[in-house]
């Protein structure tokens, strides 16, 4: 299931999803990952020609579970 959120314009009845993280892989030519000590994902870095286009990091519970990921 997609959310979609209500935008104004001419026809403010008209939906579009209201954020898509895959939508970005198509911008996408390289991905750098960075490492915890444990050997756990801290963080993922996503570059079209070397710009940075979408950050996600890595929180990990004290249990080795995944917490939360923080897109920037």
């Amino acid at each position: 299931m997609i959310a979609v959120v209500r935008v104004g314009g001419p026809n403010p009845q008209e939906t579009r999803p209201l954020y898509d993280i895959l939508s970005v892989a198509g911008l996408i030519d390289e991905v750098d990952f960075t490492w915890n000590a444990d050997g756990s994902l801290a963080t993922q870095v996503f570059k079209k020609g070397g710009a940075t286009v979408l950050t996600l990091t890595y929180t990990w519970n004290p249990d080795g579970t995944l917490n939360r990921i923080v897109r920037t």
